[in-house]
């Protein structure tokens, strides 16, 4: 696997297509129904067949390095975890194109995964995951795009948000955005509308409002009314890579250099940006996610990068393991979850890596960052050496996204020194 998640490629295959005219206001056009662009298959028999149910304990490079203040409060003496890979999921397949997993999001008991194609061609998918029973993981939907990337997608209600960019030359640029519906499984019936610049980069739905970014040039931040897809505020920002959403406010990554944009959601008004470096390799695949007042981001060649919401200040730095052999190009860290306590890195070829921190870092009320406290738990190589692309989670089930190698399944599983389990 490359260092970056392609979307190089969504805009270097574009680079002649050009975007500077693109007018967000006006160049809004809408395109309803699949025309056979998008394909669905909701048959459990044949969704089974692409689903690898195993049982095998992955490799972890062990360590306890404290990367930030002293030792963690209730620690417990020589806890130390196992992952097992519980499952694999081959990718979908498009005109013979094995697609690779880029994004994956977790929306109560339902897990999405996006799908895009390595080289000049368009094409992608997306999958639904049904993981109520953690022992009985279920591909439940699927849908593959003829002439469309997929690098992000947000599930609200029973709709599907999808970030694109397609081929398809009824559009004033190749970036989009798309939704399906779900019914008893997918359905085919679509909805785009352009996005400025070459690929959609980052979506997520708060509200009322679904917020996606687009990039790399002449491209930003775009706020939609969620039921009508009407634009209702456009921000011009270099290289937009990843959006998250929380309250009131809106917070966009953006790379080369990484910073932290933060909007009024309803307004559009910048509130503030914040300088924080990092993600300094051209056309990556990042993410942001915010909680208790803090912005953890994937800073690419830099690991993970911890920021105060209040100040801007750079709290923490975790980065990217070096692993002996591997070359530093494919040291790079594309995504980051927050689970809890735990904080998971996927970190390309580097494979993925587990931080423990103090506290829940993903709910709760704001978090002095004095008070934060991470140290590194271990880091897992997969048996194949496969990148990992991205990660999310939720209770002890991990899932992450190794490009063509498809989806990894992963359960978690504490264990002190002396053999008695703990909970996740």
């Amino acid at each position: 696997m490359t260092k970056r998640l392609c979307l190089g490629l969504f805009f270097g295959a574009f680079a002649l297509a050009g975007c500077s005219d693109f007018n967000p206001f006006t160049d809004s056009s809408m395109l309803d129904g699949s025309a056979d662009r998008v394909v669905v298959e909701n048959d459990p028999a044949v969704l089974a067949q692409r689903f690898a149910p195993t049982m095998v304990e992955l490799a972890v490079e062990q360590t306890t390095a404290q990367l930030r203040g002293g030792p963690a409060p209730g620690d417990r003496d020589g806890d130390v975890f196992k992952l097992f890979l519980i499952a694999t999921v081959d990718p979908p397949v498009v005109r013979d194109i094995t697609l690779q997993a880029t994004h994956i999001v977790v929306r109560g008991n339902r897990v999405l995964v996006s799908y895009n194609v390595q080289g000049p061609d368009r094409a992608g998918g997306a999958d639904i995951f049904d993981i109520t029973d953690p022992d009985d993981v279920t591909l439940v939907a699927g849908a593959i795009f003829t002439d469309t990337d997929v690098s992000a997608l947000d599930l609200h209600s029973n709709t599907v948000f999808l970030a694109e960019a397609t081929s398809d030359g009824a559009f004033s640029s190749p970036a989009t955005l798309e939704t399906l519906h779900v019914r008893e499984g997918l359905t085919d019936e679509s909805r785009r509308i352009d996005l400025p610049s070459y690929a959609g980069t980052g979506v997520v739905v708060q509200g009322e409002t679904v917020y996606v970014t687009s990039g790399d040039l002449d491209g930003g931040i775009s706020a939609y009314d969620r039921e009508t897809l009407e634009l209702q505020w456009f921000s011009a920002i270099p290289d937009a890579r990843a959006v998250d959403a929380r309250g009131a406010t809106v917070i966009v990554m953006r790379g080369t250099p990484g910073a932290l944009h933060v909007f009024d959601g309803a307004s559009g008004s910048l509130l503030r940006t914040f300088e924080t470096g990092g993600a300094n390799i051209p056309e990556s695949k990042a993410t942001v996610q915010v909680a208790r007042g803090l912005a953890f981001y994937a800073a690419g060649d830099e690991g993970l990068r911890v920021v105060d919401m209040d100040n801007g200040t750079v709290v923490a730095n975790v980065p990217v393991p070096d692993i002996e052999g591997l070359d530093p190009e494919f040291e790079v860290t594309n995504a980051v979850s927050l689970q809890g306590n735990l904080v998971f890195m996927a970190n390309g070829g580097a494979g993925l890596q587990v931080v423990r921190a103090n506290t829940n870092v993903e709910a709760g009320a704001d978090l002095a960052a004095s008070d934060l406290q991470l140290q590194r738990l271990g880091n897992v190589i997969f048996p194949d050496g496969e990148s990992a692309n991205f990660v999310g989670g939720k209770g002890n089930l991990a899932f992450s996204a190794t490009g063509t190698g498809g989806l990894h399944i992963i359960k978690i599983v504490h264990q002190n020194q002396s053999g008695g389990r703990g909970g996740n």
